[in-house]
């Protein structure tokens, strides 16, 4: 999974949003940016994960997933994210 960040050429900052962490370079305020970027992204599209189910598969399973689904490969497991019935794509 690659990662996204924000680079402030004015402070000489950069910040990397990884998994399960930011990483930042320089003083905080790319990082600040990236943080309050985020947020207004959640405010607009998806406040939490609960429109969605999880299932967990060893690597090694042939998965079919749903046209709404996506498989995130985690080490030795699959991850497969499906939307929950009632909820659509937009």
């Amino acid at each position: 999974m690659c990662g996204f960040g924000i680079i402030d050429e004015a402070s000489q900052s950069v910040a990397i949003c990884e998994p399960h962490q930011i990483v930042g370079y320089g003083n905080p305020t790319a990082a600040t940016a990236l943080i309050a970027a985020y947020g207004h992204w959640t405010e607009l599209f998806m406040v939490s994960v609960e429109p969605f189910d999880l299932t967990v598969h060893p690597t090694s399973a042939v998965v079919t997933p749903q046209k709404t689904a996506w498989i995130d490969k985690r080490g030795d497991a699959k991850l497969v994210w499906s939307l929950k019935e009632g909820y659509q794509v937009r």
